[in-house]
């Protein structure tokens, strides 16, 4: 799904990145496992800022756990 369409009552949000580049890989991530995203940046001039990502509600459990396994470090990286 693309940026550009506003959440709306059938998405949720999911993750705040701090960062562009954090926001990048989380919802990169997301797309990887086929859930739909959106990326909303928060009031910034510069593609620097604040990010929230939104998922639509009936991928909200799936999109936390992916995020879950990110902060404990436990996604694994393909090296082929």
């Amino acid at each position: 799904m693309s940026d550009e369409h506003e959440p709306d009552t059938d998405f949720v949000h999911v993750f705040d990145a701090s960062t562009q580049p954090l926001g990048d890989v989380a919802k990169s991530r997301l797309e990887a496992e086929g859930i739909p995203v959106i990326a909303k940046e928060l009031g910034q001039m510069y593609p620097v800022g604040a990010i929230q990502l939104w998922v639509p509600a009936d991928r909200e459990a799936e999109a936390r756990a992916l995020f879950e396994d990110l902060g404990a470090g436990d996604l694994e990286v393909d090296q082929d």
